[in-house]
């Protein structure tokens, strides 16, 4: 099951089961390879938000993340704007 996290403002977000275009999205397959649950952060889309998951109570499961707002870094080639001109999103290589 993938989630597509949609920047909806500066500080108000949702998410999405759907793909969208240019985001970032998190990962989670359960009751996968015998019987495990995994997950995972990608931006093989692109990257729009910065996400993080932690698992609770979990012995031995680390967190992953790409914590840090990558968009002031974009190329202008790969570079999203949005109504205002800023970068609200990457889009992904390839």
């Amino acid at each position: 099951m993938r989630h597509w996290g949609l920047r909806l403002g500066p500080n108000e977000m949702q998410w999405y089961p759907r793909g969208n275009p240019h985001v970032s999205f998190a990962e989670f397959t359960l009751g996968g390879f015998v019987g495990n649950d995994f997950y995972d952060v990608s931006l093989a889309d692109g990257f729009n938000l910065p996400v993080f998951i932690a698992p609770h109570s979990l012995l031995g499961c680390n967190s992953t993340s790409c914590p840090a707002d990558i968009n002031s870094l974009c190329l202008a080639e790969l570079s999203v704007k949005g109504p205002d001109a800023s970068t609200v999103s990457l889009l992904a290589l390839g």
